[in-house]
């Protein structure tokens, strides 16, 4: 099958929420990829220890919470690594994968502010930070608390609009704290999460 654009979509996905679900689903629905690729990322040495779950179980995570959404791919090598793949190079090896699609990158908002002046933390924090910004073509949707002017944005950028936002770290504390967490994922995601005790459960 020969592809003509592809959305990277990546994360730590740990675990993975209905806002990621809902994010790969609008990437989906924008008609502007034939494949949205599911990109879960090794280890993360800024990432608290204390929430470790083995490869395994977040690789479950993932796939009950998008394998039934059309459109969508796994591309999971990365996922067991003592250290994730940095996108500069997550990027030389999907666009080798799949020469000639092009390859967009999918981000929060909360990583492009600043951009005008040199200072979001895609410029300033990531590897190579300065040429991904240049090169890479990024889909962005606004997050709460992080709005972002039209000159913020880098030089190749689209906008898809969701309205389902949350976040990992607000899932895990759910956990912990006995609170309600079930709306918060999939029912697959909520079983392995209380079968195997996960975050303090």
């Amino acid at each position: 099958m020969s592809l003509k654009s592809i959305c990277v979509f990546g994360g730590s996905f740990n675990p993975p929420g209905i806002h990621h679900l809902h994010v790969a689903e609008r990437l989906v629905q924008c008609k502007r990829f034939d494949v949205v690729l599911i990109v879960p990322c090794g280890l993360r040495p800024d990432k608290n220890p204390l929430y470790f779950v083995a490869p395994s179980l977040r690789e479950a995570m993932v796939l009950e919470t998008f394998g039934d959404v059309c459109g969508v791919w796994f591309d999971l090598s990365d996922i067991a690594k003592d250290e994730f793949t940095r996108t500069y190079d997550l990027d030389v090896k999907i666009r080798e994968r799949f020469a000639p699609a092009d390859v967009w990158h999918f981000v929060g908002s909360d990583l492009l502010v600043g951009g005008v002046c040199g200072q979001s933390e895609i410029q300033r924090s990531w590897y190579r930070g300065q040429d991904l910004w240049a090169n890479l073509s990024f889909v962005t949707t606004i997050r709460p608390g992080y709005p972002l002017s039209a000159a913020d944005q880098p030089p190749h950028y689209l906008v898809v609009e969701t309205n389902r936002h949350g976040a990992s770290t607000e899932i895990r504390h759910a956990v912990a704290s006995g609170g309600q967490f079930h709306e918060l994922v999939v029912p697959g995601v909520a079983r392995l999460i209380t079968e195997n005790h996960l975050y303090g459960y």
